[in-house]
């Protein structure tokens, strides 16, 4: 199940779609505030991107091709209202993730960025905040998760706390639990260029083309401990590929100014942030 679109560069207000995606400029001080886009405005505590899935299902399908045709949003929104719709009667337990950036650990390197009231851009070319996007993919094991739904509902906000007391999972453990990259590409540090060589597209832009896909490698090795030798290693199972594929924006542009088309890759602030990922799962009664 998939929340989100990656396409989209503007918004459309009055799809429950995107109102499912939004961003908090955190001010763990003063007031937080709330934007359907990256804030353009520093953000003392950082940023917190969160995003809403569709909390109804059709009943019948446990996927679709597009991986959202089977299921909708609630009949007022992303939050509030029931399973109305006769074609998405069944209600399932709702998933909030909530992602924190630590955005403020830049700041006195925003006046190098071409846009410095909002220099940050997500790895698919994003500077806008709108395709962000989260899948959900059930790989429990059977009954877990029916268990957490159950018997971790200890306050409303999916608090993980709850399950550790019941015994279901040790926090601590699953800190120290650590995987192999599965792609060939350096993602950290300092970068010329985005990963995948993905260009920055404005929020208005007609066209561009991926042109570069990084080997992958397997199998991926799941390790307990930071910094851990493994006696084994991972070889490159699909290689490097050059290959043009276009695309373009979805909705509609309500902006394209040459200014902003301009941007060079060079002067974005190109950078892995330390993220908290928190998955919300609340029963609607």
């Amino acid at each position: 199940m998939i929340s989100g679109d990656l396409t989209l560069r503007t918004l459309n207000a009055s799809s429950f779609a995107q109102q499912a995606v939004t961003f908090l400029c955190l001010d763990f001080s003063g007031q937080s505030s709330r934007f359907n886009e990256l804030p353009k405005t520093r953000c003392p505590s950082g940023i917190r991107s969160q995003i809403n899935f569709p909390s109804c299902w059709d009943g019948v399908n446990t996927d679709s091709p597009d991986h959202k045709s089977h299921v909708a949003f609630l009949s007022t929104g992303p939050d509030n209202g029931t399973c109305s719709d006769p074609m998405f009667p069944v209600t399932i337990p709702r998933i909030f993730m909530e992602v924190y950036w630590v955005t403020q650990a830049f700041d006195d390197f925003r006046r190098q960025a071409a846009v410095p009231d909002q220099p940050f851009v997500f790895s698919n070319g994003d500077p806008t905040g709108y395709s962000y996007h989260a899948d959900f993919m059930n790989g429990w094991d059977e009954g877990v998760l029916e268990q957490a739904l159950d018997g971790c509902n200890c306050n409303p906000y999916g608090d993980p706390s709850c399950c550790a007391a019941k015994g279901l999972f040790d926090i601590d453990q699953t800190r120290q639990c650590y995987i192999t990259n599965t792609v060939d590409e350096i993602t950290l540090g300092t970068l010329d260029s985005l990963p995948g060589s993905n260009p920055v597209q404005a929020d208005c832009y007609e066209q561009f083309s991926a042109s570069y896909t990084p080997a992958l490698l397997s199998p991926a090795f799941i390790y307990s401990t930071a910094g851990q030798t493994l006696s084994s290693t991972a070889t490159i199972s699909v290689a490097a590929q050059t290959v043009t594929i276009p695309q373009k924006a979805q909705g509609t542009c309500i902006s394209n100014e040459a200014s902003y088309l301009s941007f060079r890759l060079s002067t974005y602030i190109f950078a892995t942030i330390w993220a908290i990922c928190v998955l919300h799962l609340t029963t609607y009664i």
